[in-house]
Order: structure tokens, then sequence, then C-alpha cells
């Protein structure tokens, strides 16, 4: 979309750029921890800073996305969350389960990672304290369109702001 080769997209909106307009299409969702399933903190009912201290986070690559990778990491660790390393797992969620799975380390994600895992009760999810939350999903264009957009735009931010407010009362 900033190279001017894509006149709208959808992106999880961790920064904003003077190039870009956009309009948030769903709401933050909540982060959980993903633990592999005879991990000792399984037993635990929620996951706080000093319980996952000694763990590995494992994160997407961060050559996929710096800004996302850089803004998510400093929002867990302003909440509190320290790990005793980073380890990049492939782009999928798949495979960050499945390295969860095996015992690579402990992974942070939203609510549908649990629904995506194909592993059963080898992966258990857990709420963490302090809640933290992912950015907003929103559709985005470049701020100069092209005339021949410029005319649907009114369109996109409306069916934006219509699932935004669906998806809140929802959640």
């Amino acid at each position: 979309m900033l190279s001017g080769q894509l006149d709208l997209g959808v992106l999880i909106h961790a920064e904003d750029y003077p190039e870009l307009d956009h309009e948030p299409i769903f709401p933050s969702e909540q982060v959980f921890a993903f633990l592999p399933g005879g991990h000792r903190l399984v037993e635990k009912a929620v996951l706080r800073p000093d319980d996952i201290a000694s763990e590995t986070l494992l994160m997407y690559p961060r050559v996929a996305n710096p800004a996302l990778f850089d803004f998510y990491l400093a929002r867990v660790e302003q909440a509190g969350f320290r790990f005793r390393g980073v380890h990049e797992t492939g782009t999928d969620a798949r495979d960050m389960l499945l390295a969860v799975a095996t015992g690579v380390g402990i992974a942070f994600g939203p609510r549908f990672f649990a629904e995506i895992s194909e592993q059963g009760q080898s992966v258990i999810r857990r709420p963490i304290d302090p809640e933290l939350r992912f950015p907003d999903v929103s559709v985005a264009w470049r701020a100069n369109a092209p005339r021949r957009l410029r005319g649907q735009l009114a369109d996109v931010r409306e069916a934006a702001r219509e699932l935004y407010q669906t998806a809140s009362a929802a959640s």
C-alpha cells in the first residue's frame, strides 16, 4: 500500500502512517497465553508476569512485519511481562502452536488460536493479568487515493463502521 501498488487493504493497525487513511473494522482482541499441555503453569487459572519470567516467548518472524513485531513486544513488556528469550516461529499460527505443543516455548495470542489448534489437549489456553489486547484490525487506503477510488471510500468507511459496531456488540 505504501508503495502505491495496492489501493485498499486490511491490516492490523499497530501504527499510523501519514500516507495512509484507515477505518477500524474489528475491535482489538484479548491476548491469552498458550502453554504445552504438561507445562507446570497449566494448573494456574491466570498467568502473571512473575509466573512466566523464565519462559521463552514464541513469535512470528520479525522480518514479516517489523513494525508490528516491535509494537507488540513493547506492549507485552509495558504490561510487565519479561521472558528468558524470544524464539521466532513460522508466520502461520499453526507453526506457533506446534512449537508450543512440542515445548519450544509459550505463545501469546488471541482466543481463536485455540480454535485453529489441531493439537487437542497438547496446547492449553490461559488468561493473563494484566490483560493485554491486540491492536484493532482496520481497512486502509492511500491518503492520496486515486480518483477512481475516492467515490467508493465513503461506502468503505460506512461498511467498516458497521462491521466494527457489530463485532463490538458481540464481544
